[in-house]
């Protein structure tokens, strides 16, 4: 889980889905108005399923795992469409009735967010918020919300502040509340990422030393190649960036200390 930068696409293509959805979004708030249920096109949401898969750098927003899009990889809606269930699976209920899920956000482009199935499949419709917030049933709610899970764009603090990394293990240190709860829902230690993520860790500290050595060897071509790597590792678009990061600042923290001199 890592923080990036969203840019949304300019394509005609993209351009034109966007209108759709738009169409589609007022749709569905026609359908509930007039009979309270109403239901969400899947082709429409899905039609521009590449990218997204591109725009979130080929990975899940919740724990980073490549994503292949003639897979069983998803989008996931980040607030769900239809029923909305709490931390122990439970319908969320506001003013005495169940939340009819988050409609009016189904075609939305930043409430579809590229989701592994391992990650889609436990979160399902899940979406606490933190304590003291409440689900709004209303588009100008929404800002007020204060969700638990972290969405990798839009969220007001950044994952370092919630989670830490173990090289030994590879297992994310949750150290808040919201980690823990976050932890609950996708299960981010789950087997198979903990060997991932410590591959990813290693190989992040040979591109620093394979950075340095082009510098030694004033290879000045290849220590281009080297930094553009780099770069994806500041911009979230690197496997596991999370980790990756982790990997830089440790390199960083260790050299501190010698960089303080004094000529």
């Amino acid at each position: 889980m890592t923080s990036i930068k969203l840019v949304e696409p300019s394509s005609t293509e993209w351009k034109q889905w966007r209108k759709d959805a738009d169409a589609g979004a007022k749709t569905l708030a026609d359908q509930f108005r007039k009979t309270g249920v109403f239901t969400v096109d899947e082709k429409l949401y899905k039609r521009r399923k590449s990218d997204y898969f591109a725009l979130y750098h080929g990975k899940c927003v919740y724990c980073e795992s490549p994503l292949r899009v003639d897979g069983w990889d998803q989008l996931d809606h980040f607030r769900p469409k239809y029923a909305v269930l709490d931390g122990h699976r439970q319908p969320i209920r506001v003013g005495g009735q169940e939340h009819p899920g988050y409609y009016w956000l189904a075609y939305d482009w930043q409430n579809l967010v590229p989701a592994c199935a391992m990650c889609n499949q436990q979160k399902d419709a899940i979406f606490p918020l933190l304590q003291g917030s409440r689900h709004a049933l209303a588009p100008k709610a929404v800002a007020k919300e204060s969700p638990v899970l972290i969405h990798p764009a839009l969220d007001r603090t950044r994952p370092e502040r919630h989670f830490d990394y173990r090289p030994k293990t590879g297992a994310l240190e949750l150290k808040t509340d919201r980690a823990r709860a976050i932890d609950k829902i996708v299960k981010l230690n789950r087997e198979g990422l903990l060997d991932a993520r410590r591959a990813c860790f290693d190989a992040a500290i040979q591109l620093v030393k394979d950075f340095l050595d082009c510098i030694r060897e004033s290879d000045k071509d290849r220590a281009a190649r080297k930094s553009i790597e780099l770069e994806s590792i500041a911009e979230g678009a690197y496997r596991y960036s999370f980790v990756a990061r982790h990997a830089l600042r440790t390199c960083g923290e260790q050299l501190k200390p010698f960089l303080n001199f004094k000529p």
